[in-house]
């Protein structure tokens, strides 16, 4: 049997966040290899909450779904006031049960997963490939509201303890999946002074994933290229493209706009709902990402 030729393969990325309780149709969501959920899929992270925003994201015929918890979902969040362990047991094991495993759920908590993704969105036999995918719900408190999974901002002892075990460059981690962003990139909202997070940036900065996608902050929903200084870690360029009437981003090798590795990062604020949330019936559109990535990791 020959060698394979291909060192990289075209993965499909869905992602969402802040459904905050919507169900969306199945017809809304469009098909892909890894659909993402980037926190606050409820308002206030009851069982029953998670348990209908669960069974929506099993129902996806995405290969692989990757769920993080966010601000609101407050159950999943270990150290929040309102957890006791039954509730946070509870409400955990409906995305890491055996069930969901084989619905092809990952839920993340500060931490690396290596995920293997086998077949493919599109008709055809692919090589299997497995993807490692960093997940982190943690973001800055801004505000006195008792919410999940947040942290006193930065400067603060705080505010680099969710981040200590952030992957570097050499472990070559290509997707980076966070409830809030970064400072400065996709973070802006019109509530001073909240922001993103200066030590998640730096973080970033550092390993430069191909693609970071987050939420949290609804009014700054797009996307955002960046390309880094050769030799210090920080942005030399920084251009939004957000196509909110179709946002679909081609970086395959087709397109001949592949990402390269170690250069550019891709900045995708997937926030569902909009600033207005539901006083108004519009919705933002998922984001689908075609990412070319290495077999080799």
């Amino acid at each position: 049997m020959a060698a394979p030729t291909d060192f990289t393969r075209t993965v499909r990325i869905v992602a969402v966040s802040d459904t905050h309780n919507d169900i969306p149709r199945p017809d809304q969501i469009p098909d892909g290899d890894i659909f993402i959920h980037a926190g606050d899929m409820t308002d206030d992270g009851t069982y029953t909450e998670l348990k209908a925003q669960y069974d929506w994201i099993a129902a996806l015929p995405h290969e692989v779904k990757v769920v993080i918890g966010g601000n609101h979902d407050l159950t999943l969040d270990p150290f929040h006031s309102k957890t006791t362990r039954e509730n946070h047991f509870k409400a955990k094991n409906l995305f890491t049960s055996i069930e969901a495993q084989s619905n092809g759920i990952h839920y993340l908590d500060t931490e690396v997963r290596y995920i293997t993704l086998r077949g493919g969105h599109k008709e055809g036999s692919k090589r299997p490939i497995t993807i490692p995918i960093y997940g982190n719900p943690h973001q800055p408190q801004w505000l006195a509201t008792d919410y999940s999974f947040t942290y006193k901002p930065y400067p603060s002892p705080e505010s680099e303890l969710p981040w200590e075990n952030a992957p570097n460059r050499t472990q070559n981690v290509p997707i980076w999946v966070m409830h809030g962003g970064p400072q400065g990139r996709l973070d802006q909202i019109n509530i001073p002074p909240l922001q993103g997070c200066v030590v998640e940036a730096q973080k970033i900065y550092e390993a430069r994933p191909l693609l970071c996608v987050y939420g949290h902050f609804h009014v700054a929903y797009g996307v955002e290229h960046v390309e880094y200084e050769h030799d210090k870690d920080v942005v030399k360029t920084a251009t939004v493209i957000t196509k909110p009437e179709d946002p679909r981003y081609d970086f395959s090798k087709k397109s001949g706009k592949a990402l390269k590795p170690g250069k550019e990062t891709i900045f995708a604020n997937v926030a569902w709902m909009t600033g207005l949330k539901r006083q108004v019936p519009e919705r933002n559109k998922p984001v689908v990402i075609d990412l070319e990535l290495p077999y080799d990791h």
